[in-house]
C-alpha cells in the first residue's frame, strides 16, 4: 500500500511544531522524497524508513527552504553507509546550483560515496519525471520568482492522484496539476512577509477563469480546502465541482503525518 507523508508543512518560516515543506511518497518498491529543505533521516525512521529505501529524489526549485537539506541529507546517508545509488529531478536551474552547492562542499573529495545521477527537467507542461512500479509523476511549471514545477502523481496500485502545486500563483497549470485528484496540496501563502506592496493579486485569491480550481491552506499544522470563489472562513459546501469525495487530513502539532492512498476514501491521516 502507497503513503503519502508529510514530513514538513511550514513553508519558509519553521517553527518548534513544523519543519520546511516537503513530502515523502511510500511505495512497495520506491520511496521519493519531494523537497529537501532540512535533513530528513531522522523523519524516515519515525515512520519505519530505512534510508537505503530512498530511490528518487524531486528538487521543485532552488529556494532554501527547498533544498537547504540537501548537503547535510546526503552526507548524512553517506555518513552511516549508504551503499544505494539515488536519482535527482528538477530543473536545470536547479540543479545546475544544487551540484554547485556540493561542490563547494567539496562532496567529490568523500570517499566511497554513493552513487547520486541527476536528471534534468524540460521546462514544458506535463513532462514525465519518472514513472516506475509504484507512481507516475509528471511536472508542471509554475510561477513563482525562480523557475519551478509543481507535481502530478499517479498512484498504481489504487489509482489515486495526488497535486502538488509547489510555490506558485494561480496560473493555467494549476488546474492541470489538480484536475480530478483526489488529495491537492497547494500554495496557500499568500503574498509573504517582507515584499512591498504592489498593485497585484495575492497568490492564492482568485482569478477570473479559474472558477474550477480549489485550493487547500497547510498552516499551523491544518488543512482545508475550499473553492477560490468561496469567501475566506467560510466551511466547504457540498456545491464543489470537483469529482473526489474524501476526508482531509487534519495534521495537529507534532507535525508529521500519513494517508493511506488506497480505497475510494481517503482516510484522516493521524499526527505522530
Amino acid at each position: 500500500m502507497a503513503r503519502l507523508i508529510v514530513l514538513g508543512s511550514a513553508a519558509a518560516v519553521s517553527d518548534e511544531h513544523h519543519d520546511n515543506t516537503h513530502l515523502l511518497l511510500e511505495g512497495e518498491n520506491s520511496v521519493v522524497l519531494i523537497d529537501c529543505g532540512s535533513n530528513p533521516v531522522v523523519k524516515l525512521k519515525r515512520f519505519g524508513i530505512h534510508y537505503e529505501r530512498l530511490t528518487d529524489m524531486i528538487l521543485t526549485h532552488f529556494h532554501p527552504d527547498h533544498v537547504a537539506g540537501v548537503p547535510i541529507f546526503l552526507m548524512h546517508m553517506w555518513l552511516i553507509g549508504r551503499k544505494a545509488p539515488l536519482r535527482v529531478y528538477g530543473l536545470h536551474h536547479c540543479l545546475e546550483r544544487t551540484e554547485d552547492m556540493m561542490l563547494a562542499f567539496s562532496w567529490d573529495t568523500w570517499p566511497k560515496f554513493f552513487p547520486v545521477a541527476f536528471h534534468r527537467l524540460p521546462e514544458r507542461p506535463d513532462v514525465l519525471v519518472l514513472d516506475n512500479q509504484d507512481f507516475r509523476i509528471t511536472a508542471f511549471p509554475v510561477k513563482h520568482y525562480i523557475p519551478t514545477v509543481g507535481l502530478r502523481i499517479e498512484v498504481k496500485s489504487s489509482g489515486k492522484v495526488i497535486g502538488y502545486s509547489c510555490d506558485t500563483e494561480p496560473v493555467p497549470n494549476c488546474i492541470a496539476i489538480g484536475r480530478d485528484a483526489d488529495l491537492l496540496v497547494h500554495e496557500a501563502a499568500g503574498q509573504g512577509w517582507g515584499i512591498p506592496a504592489r498593485p497585484r493579486r495575492a497568490k492564492s485569491q482568485p482569478r477570473p477563469g479559474l472558477r474550477s480550481w480549489c485550493w487547500c491552506t497547510i498552516r499551523f499544522g491544518m488543512q482545508t480546502l475550499r473553492p477560490l470563489s468561496q469567501k475566506p472562513g467560510r466551511p466547504l459546501t457540498a456545491r464543489w465541482n470537483w469529482r473526489s469525495t474524501i476526508r482531509f487530513m487534519k495534521f495537529k502539532r507534532g507535525e508529521a503525518a500519513a494517508a493511506p492512498l488506497k480505497g475510494s476514501v481517503l482516510p484522516t491521516g493521524q499526527a505522530l
